[in-house]
């Protein structure tokens, strides 16, 4: 699990960008690319109870080399999925979707561009 709050390198894991109605999905993802041997961030496995959920989400954001955006019936009515996107677009940091339920993109001002 990683700890925004401690001194990691810049860019050193991926963050998981979700609805929390896909935990299950989630989890299964976060396992596969950890047998990989990558980090991985999410909210749901590294935010304690308690804590300042914006900060979290931005420091871990700002710190991603990639964020992976998960595309489902959930994500799409999720304000925070689609800040997260604007967040990551808006720090260059790359996104990459990936399509859970046949949906076109998060809708708003996010542009998917190939990592």
């Amino acid at each position: 699990m990683l700890d925004t709050d401690s001194k990691i390198d810049e860019k050193s894991h991926i963050f998981i960008s979700h609805s929390s109605y896909d935990a299950r999905i989630v989890k299964e993802l976060r396992q596969e690319l950890e047998n990989l041997g990558l980090k991985v961030w999410d909210s749901s496995a590294n935010i304690p109870g308690g804590a300042h959920y914006v900060t979290k989400i931005s420091i871990a954001l700002k710190r991603s080399s990639a964020v992976i955006v998960l595309l489902s019936e959930n994500s799409m009515q999720s304000l925070e999925v689609l800040n997260e996107a604007r967040m990551a677009q808006d720090n260059k940091v790359p996104l990459i979707p990936i399509n859970l339920a046949g949906q076109d993109s998060v809708e708003g001002n996010v542009t998917w561009r190939p990592v």
